[in-house]
């Protein structure tokens, strides 16, 4: 379901107050109110709702070449860091099911002035955290500690399904 889609089926609800403190709590203290995720869960219809966060964004510009005695801007390096978290809510239980942290870092050497896209580090991002969910992985780094997890995860799983 699309955003348009769950914000229109909030809103005929008459629950926009609710959903307000939904994302307030989750601003404050990384965990959603179970009785207010039941509601909108409700509302919408949906079993499932994944929520992301932006944790970190960083975007820089380096020069690292300029025309002697101009202004011109030869060679310029860009680069951007973006942290994002994402996690999977039961809306019945109230109870996060899954969730995954992603940092991705771009990185371009330009002779031109257009600006570096962000949507480029939160593409490598999101899709590093969805490709995680896909697979039943927590973590796209991976320790010893991140595959004992995973085979916990993954042994659970296995018997509920």
């Amino acid at each position: 379901m699309d955003e348009q889609q769950t914000i229109a089926l909030i809103n005929r609800h008459g629950l926009t107050e609710e959903y307000t403190r939904l994302r307030q709590g989750i601003d404050q203290s990384h965990i959603l109110n179970r009785e207010l995720l039941q509601k909108i869960g409700k509302s919408i219809e949906a079993r499932y709702v994944l929520q992301p966060r932006l944790a970190y964004i960083s975007q820089t510009m380096t020069d690292r070449l300029d025309a002697p005695v101009t202004p011109f801007v030869i060679l310029q390096t860009r680069s951007a860091v973006m942290r994002l978290s994402l996690q999977l809510w039961d809306t019945i239980s109230g109870e996060p099911v899954w969730s995954s942290a992603a940092e991705s870092v771009v990185v371009d050497e330009t002779a031109s002035l257009e600006p570096m896209f962000i949507k480029d580090a939160a593409r490598a991002a999101f899709g590093g955290m969805l490709a995680d969910l896909l697979t039943k992985k927590t973590s796209s780094e991976y320790s010893r500690l991140n595959h004992f997890l995973d085979s916990l995860i993954q042994e659970k799983n296995k018997r509920d399904e």
